[in-house]
């Protein structure tokens, strides 16, 4: 996927527990995905809509997510700087992705599932997240004019979404019409854990700082990667013959098209030398 050069990070054996976690996360989705689009019955409290939303999550996760998480613990298994970034840019993914299971989904058999999977992924991350050494990626920095780019990328993206949640917000101000099922957790999650980080991220890209590279990746590899799960929703809308099934397909493709781009140019930016222009 991307070249890379060993890390020189001294700490690697620490990450020993946080890849433990990882890889236990990784059986327990597969079954929690089969579980979720076989046995009937599993969404059934959650209603037309709710069952459509929760197929599409299961379908990406078993089909995109794991996939790309063991090609993750592949990569890091290397021992590669990049490596590193793009497992906690997936394990930041899959933490997001699975915030929601035990959150909205109606309370059934499987909830103590979904909270091990959230808790696994979430403290394998934070053990991860602490134990970089950010000068080591001070050498995959873009240069300037791609550094632009990227935040212009990333910002147009945090905007489409920002402007989408508080133009709810007000319109339900002025009309008392909720238009989104869950709007109030769905908008608390992405205006603190999606908009202000990637915002904080760009701050830092442009000033040319290691952790908004870390940062900068980290959030495009969850928020592009997860717009499939968005996506994903409108077949089984259509299947179950919903109301607005189209609606917000074309958001979501926007959004989508414009992380992706970022996570390629992060990923395969070359190494600067001690004497590289940036």
């Amino acid at each position: 996927m991307f070249k890379d050069t060993k890390s020189s990070e001294p700490g690697k054996t620490s990450l020993n527990s946080a890849l433990i976690l990882s890889k236990i996360c990784v059986p327990l989705i597969l079954v929690q995905s089969i579980i979720g689009l076989l046995v009937p019955g599993t969404y059934i409290k959650d209603g037309a809509w709710g069952k459509a939303v929760w197929l599409g999550n299961d379908f990406v996760n078993l089909f995109i997510f794991i996939p790309l998480y063991i090609i993750a613990l592949i990569f890091i298994k290397r021992g590669t700087d990049r490596g590193m970034i793009f497992w906690l840019g997936i394990q930041a993914l899959i933490t997001y992705d699975y915030l929601y299971y035990p959150l909205a989904v109606v309370y059934n058999n499987y909830f103590l599932l979904y909270v091990a999977i959230l808790g696994l992924s979430f403290y394998s991350f934070i053990s991860g997240i602490t134990k970089i050494d950010f000068s080591a990626f001070e050498k995959y920095i873009p240069g300037k004019k791609s550094r632009i780019f990227i935040s212009v990328l990333m910002l147009a993206f945090t905007l489409i979404l920002a402007l989408m949640w508080i133009g709810m917000s007000v319109y339900y101000i002025f009309t008392g019409v909720v238009k989104q099922q869950g709007i109030s957790m769905i908008a608390t999650f992405d205006l603190i854990i999606i908009v202000t980080p990637v915002i904080l991220a760009t701050i830092w890209l442009l000033k040319r700082q290691a952790r908004g590279y870390v940062f900068m990746t980290i959030m495009s590899i969850t928020c592009g990667f997860y717009c499939f799960i968005l996506i994903a929703f409108t077949p089984f809308a259509l299947q179950a013959n919903l109301a607005d099934a189209w609606t917000m397909l074309p958001v979501w493709i926007t959004l989508c098209v414009l992380c992706l781009p970022v996570i390629f140019m992060l990923l395969h930016s070359k190494p600067k030398t001690a004497t590289g222009l940036y």
